[in-house]
């Protein structure tokens, strides 16, 4: 049953791509963060290789019609430089003895941001990006908050699951992109009942008790999905995540209130909600003394001692996802935390694998971006005029800006550089800067038109 219902979802999706541009990129989306073709057990099916499919199906079409990136913005111009100091760490280093193995990992890398540049071009609207927006929402909430239902009824812990594949393989992994997307989530929440998206249009799904359930449906999706970040028990992303969430009520216009009435929430939640056992000792880990850290937080600063080595041999890097592969030349624990190990940092992956100049534009790729974020919302309150699109801007800058500080804080421990949800972040920047520029060009010129009318007498 499962599996009919899920290949039927697959085809009308296939089926919409052929249609249309943004169903195309819609659907790309959903099978980057659900992952449809992971809930199929017919190997058929998972021998298909359905995720190349849909990025076909949004790539060649736009193709055709002459849809392609623009690399006309700083964070543009920053994401071909990054790739092109891939490159040249790859060409210059790399590792595998075949080459095709190396070309491969360069070319997936080259197709996400083409992708990512692509979608750019794609959600030319407000409703185009709050459906992008949402649409991921829905498809990580598929994971996380049953995984967070689950354990708040059960008190089980979701650490180690073995289910957890693809996009997010791992608990670690999970859990930080489970605190990145939270605030999409949020901003799905704050507008999913908004007449900026739905218009006055009163159809069957558009009616007003239906949106109000939508709300609901989406505050348990967030509650949910924050519990399911404690029972993963992961260390990081928890604190990474609490530090994005107090960034956020900082934003809001309510920001006093907030502070006010939330912690009183959450101590009321925390007495009633189950804790995973062992949690309180895993996560107090974090702040214990040198000699009392377990394995995996006591390694992790001698994985990071590699990277340095490893970029001052190799100024120019040793080629994506090649870490590894270094990494014992490199040890000089003689294999004490063992062979082939993963840097476990995102920043000092980019360190090693991308060298110095690629590490810069990675610096820079996040300066710009919190830098634009804030801009926008400037211009939202100073030369937007409408009250509802003010709050869009501002909500929506708001959500990225606490993603970042998550990814920022939260990959520092754990390896995720080159997966997409980031990369995803930056493209959405990108389009909500052209996206408010040409609402504010375009009120300024109705509003010059206006004035230069000549009074009818």
């Amino acid at each position: 049953m499962r599996d009919n219902f899920i290949l039927g979802m697959i085809v009308v999706c296939f089926l919409l791509a052929l249609t249309s541009r943004i169903a195309g990129l819609y659907t790309y989306w959903w099978f980057g963060i659900f992952r449809p073709h992971d809930w199929v057990w017919g190997s058929l099916i998972t021998s298909l290789k359905l995720p190349l499919i849909a990025a076909l199906l949004l790539v060649l079409p736009t193709i055709l019609q002459r849809i392609v990136p623009k690399i006309d913005s700083t964070i543009a111009t920053l994401i071909a430089f990054f790739l092109g100091f891939l490159i040249i760490a790859d060409v210059t280093n790399g590792c595998g003895n075949v080459l095709s193995f190396r070309t491969a990992t360069v070319f997936s890398l080259f197709i996400l941001f083409y992708i990512v540049l692509l979608t750019t071009e794609l959600v030319a609207t407000r409703k185009k990006l709050f459906w992008l927006i949402a649409i991921i929402s829905i498809s990580i909430a598929a994971h996380s908050a049953k995984g967070g239902l689950h354990a708040l009824l059960s008190g089980a812990s979701n650490y180690g699951a073995n289910n957890l594949t693809g996009l997010f393989s791992g608990s670690n992994a999970f859990a930080l992109g489970t605190g990145m997307l939270l605030f999409f989530m949020i901003f799905t929440f704050q507008f999913i009942n908004s007449k900026l998206i739905h218009g006055d249009c009163n159809k069957w799904y558009n009616k007003p008790p239906l949106l109000k359930l939508y709300k609901i449906i989406f505050l348990g999706i967030i509650v949910c999905s924050f519990y399911n970040i404690v029972s993963l028990e992961s260390r990081g992303s928890f604190l990474a995540t609490s530090l994005g969430l107090f960034i956020w009520v900082l934003l809001h216009k309510f920001r006093i209130r907030m502070l006010i009435v939330i912690p009183f929430i959450l101590v009321l939640g925390l007495s009633v909600a189950p804790m995973p056992e062992g949690y309180q000792e895993r996560i107090s880990s974090v702040f214990a003394e040198e000699e009392e850290r377990d394995n995996s937080a006591a390694s992790r600063p001698h994985f990071w001692e590699v990277a340095v080595k490893m970029v001052e041999a190799n100024p120019l890097g040793v080629g994506p996802g090649c870490y590894a592969a270094y990494y014992n030349e490199f040890d000089i624990s003689q294999g004490q935390y063992g062979l082939n190990r993963s840097v476990h940092s995102s920043h000092f992956q980019i360190l090693a694998e991308a060298g110095y100049f690629g590490f810069l534009i990675w610096l820079l790729l996040f300066l710009v971006s919190y830098l634009k974020l804030f801009k926008i919302r400037s211009l939202a309150k100073k030369q937007v005029k409408d009250p509802d699109t003010v709050e869009f801007y501002t909500h929506i800058s708001s959500a990225l800006i606490c993603t970042i500080t998550v990814f920022i804080a939260g990959g520092a421990f754990y390896e995720y550089a080159y997966n997409d949800i980031i990369w995803l972040v930056f493209a959405l920047i990108i389009a909500i800067e052209r996206n408010i520029n040409k609402e504010i060009n375009s009120t300024s010129s109705l509003e010059n038109k206006n004035e230069n009318k000549p009074v009818i007498s």
